[in-house]
C-alpha cells in the first residue's frame, strides 16, 4: 500500500495539550473498574490503516465553516514498549492531540504512551459517566485543569462519511494559573468502535471558537 500524504492545517495558535511549550504535566490516574460485561476495542489499529478529515469552525452561536484544507492520520508501524504492541499515528498536531501519537487498546481503553512513560487514557468506557482522567499542565503562560469522563448515553454523529452511533468523550478545560473564572472550554471526542474517531475537537486559548474534525473518508486493514 502507498503511503497517503499526511496534509495538516497551518496553525498560528497553540492547540491546548499539545504545545512545544508544555511543562510539567501531573496527571492523577483514577482507577477503573470494567462495568462492561466483555471488553470492546474502541479503535481498529493495524499498519496501514487510515482516516481523513475535514476541519470546521463553530463559533459561539453554532454557526459552522467548513475550513480550506484536510487533516490525516496514517498508521507508519508499530513498536514494543513494555511488552505490550503500541501504534505510531502519523498526523500533525490537531491529530495527535485527539487521537494521539503512540497508542493501544486496553481493554475498555484506549491509552496513549506518553512523554512522561506512562499510559495516558484517551477514552474509556468503563465507569461511563465519571470522570477517569485528570490533568493539570502549563502551556508556558497559563496552568490548565483538564477533566475527561464518557457520556452515559451515545450519540448519532452524522459525518461527511456516514452517520454513526457514538461513544461522547467530554473534556472540561479550565484556567487556574493566572485565575480567570471566565476561561473554560469543553472539547468532545467520537468513538464508534468498527471506525475509530469519528469526529473530534480541539481549541486554542484566545479564541471563543472550536474546531471540529469530522471524518471524510477512512481506509482499515
Amino acid at each position: 500500500m502507498k503511503k497517503v500524504m499526511l496534509t495538516t492545517l497551518v496553525l498560528s495558535l497553540v492547540i491546548l495539550g499539545c504545545s512545544k511549550e508544555k511543562e510539567e504535566a501531573v496527571i492523577v490516574h483514577i482507577p477503573l473498574v470494567n462495568n462492561n460485561v466483555t471488553t470492546e476495542k474502541h479503535m481498529p489499529l493495524a499498519v496501514g490503516n487510515y482516516w481523513i478529515y475535514e476541519t470546521i469552525n463553530i463559533d459561539t452561536l453554532g454557526n459552522e465553516t467548513t475550513l480550506t484544507g484536510i487533516d490525516s492520520a496514517y498508521i507508519d508501524r508499530d513498536t514494543i514498549i513494555n511488552g505490550n504492541t503500541y501504534y505510531m499515528m502519523y498526523g500533525g498536531p490537531a491529530i495527535n492531540h485527539i487521537m494521539g501519537s503512540t497508542i493501544r487498546n486496553k481493554g475498555n481503553d484506549i491509552v496513549n504512551f506518553n512523554y512522561q512513560g506512562i499510559d495516558k487514557v484517551l477514552f474509556s468506557s468503563s465507569n461511563i459517566g465519571e470522570i477517569y482522567n485528570a490533568e493539570t499542565f502549563n502551556t508556558g503562560s497559563f496552568t490548565i485543569t483538564s477533566v475527561t469522563k464518557t457520556n452515559v448515553s451515545k450519540v448519532s454523529k452524522n459525518v461527511p462519511s456516514g452517520v454513526f452511533n457514538s461513544y461522547e468523550g467530554v473534556t472540561n478545560l479550565t484556567q487556574i494559573v493566572p485565575a480567570n473564572s471566565n476561561w473554560s472550554k469543553t472539547e468532545k471526542r467520537y468513538y464508534e468502535k468498527s471506525v475509530g474517531v469519528v469526529a473530534g475537537q480541539y481549541t486554542y486559548h484566545y479564541s471563543s471558537n472550536v474546531l471540529e474534525l469530522r471524518l471524510l473518508r477512512y481506509h482499515l486493514n
